[in-house]
């Protein structure tokens, strides 16, 4: 049985100078019960890669428009810093709303650090990191998504985080199904309940804002995907304030790797980093094994009866010929049930059409959702793009070949 594969996403809510330390210290045994450690809010201001007490971290983030400080209060240069470069937050100054946010993905030591890779699906709000675990290759993908602020218009915040969802979205559609895939970080939305997506632990998005959270909504319904931490008993409130509770926090998977153990997942109360804190978020947890995708075919191979050998000659003849046969028809049977159409024999021309067509039409709708569109211009061009049909045509060459 292969490992499970153990994951962390927290909003740190800035990792600076004092919570930098404590997390080094925690990430010295951290690898006892994590692989992955998703971060956001970092407030990190540049990008970069290096490894800190045996983990490889990845920040995605960008330098925010600083303030000018005012000349009483001029800072004073650290010369007595013993961190090395690299390993630690930069100097922090005071921003606008347009200051540095950032995310961050830790592995831990024992994951193969030559199979990293990395990519800024949208610097500072996506970050996807992929690496071979036990024969799988897992995509990590940590999102945070813009806080809707009073100090930006109703339609500057609709675009900026539309921006940030298109990005979440094109990144899922590139991980080949064959891989794993987990998402997870800060998406500023609640889900609500939805058979087979969302389960009952969730307070529902709240009515002032459900218009916007519906847009996640739908992200989540439409590549499939499921949000662990709303199944397990409890309130599942992942941001706590003086005043207010939410769950904005979620790790999402594809429902074919959503099942038992995995639905566990939920807030801890007992995280030891930040304790210093008043309010902010909790960390959520997860456990995915890997060995899921496989698991129609193990029931298949178990349940499968073949008569006892009685002599050398029919166990030589039962390998290959009733073996044989055997593992073809059940591969010929698991393969067909892909929906990969490289992997299905005999599909026709209208068939790929037809998936030409439902890909062409998240596209058009992500770039809608990008250049920001009103939302009944996207209803109508949705409605148009539906109501098509693709057509087969052939060039005179190509009939006469």
């Amino acid at each position: 049985m292969v490992k499970p594969l153990r994951v962390l996403t927290w909003n740190a809510g800035h990792l600076g100078q004092q919570q930098w330390a404590e997390l080094r210290t925690w990430l010295r045994t951290a690898s006892d019960q994590y692989d992955v450690i998703a971060l956001q809010e970092t407030h990190w201001q540049e990008s970069t890669e290096f490894d800190v007490e045996g983990w490889h971290c990845i920040s995605s983030a960008s330098k925010g428009k600083a303030k000018a400080p005012k000349a009483k209060s001029k800072p004073t240069p650290d010369h007595n810093s013993s961190e090395q470069p690299g390993t630690q937050p930069q100097d922090q100054r005071v921003h606008d709303d347009k200051r540095a946010d950032g995310v961050m993905i830790l592995t831990a030591p024992h994951i193969p650090k030559a199979t990293i890779r990395w990519s800024e699906h949208h610097k500072e709000r996506v970050l996807e990191v992929v690496f071979q675990w036990k024969g799988a290759r897992v995509h990590i993908v940590s999102v945070y998504q813009h806080v809707w602020t009073t100090s930006k218009t109703a339609q500057q915040n609709r675009e900026d985080r539309s921006k940030c969802l298109a990005s979440l979205s094109k990144a899922v559609r590139g991980v080949p199904q064959r891989d794993t895939l987990v998402v997870l970080g800060d998406f500023n939305s609640t889900l609500n309940t939805s058979v087979g997506v969302v389960g009952t632990c969730t307070p529902g998005s709240p009515q002032h804002r459900s218009a916007e959270d519906a847009h996640f909504q739908r992200l989540v319904q439409g590549h499939g995907l499921v949000a662990l931490n709303t199944w397990s008993s409890g309130s599942g409130l992942t941001f706590h304030t003086a005043t207010s509770e939410s769950q904005i926090d979620y790790i999402l998977v594809p429902k074919s790797l959503a099942r038992g153990e995995s639905k566990q997942s939920k807030p801890l109360t007992d995280f030891p980093l930040g304790r210093w804190k008043k309010g902010g978020h909790s960390p959520v947890e997860a456990t995915k094994r890997m060995w899921a995708r496989l698991t129609a075919l193990d029931e298949d191979l178990a349940n499968s009866t073949l008569s006892s050998a009685d002599h050398e000659t029919l166990a030589r003849d039962l390998s290959m010929t009733m073996l044989k046969q055997c593992f073809n028809g059940m591969t010929d049977c698991n393969l067909r049930s892909v929906p990969q159409f490289a992997y299905q024999p005999q599909r026709g021309l209208s068939d790929a059409l037809s998936r030409l067509s439902k890909h062409t039409r998240e596209d058009l709708m992500d770039t809608l959702h990008e250049a920001g569109a009103p939302s009944d211009i996207q209803g109508l061009v949705a409605s148009l793009h539906s109501n098509s049909r693709y057509t087969e045509s052939y060039s005179e060459n190509s009939q006469r070949s």
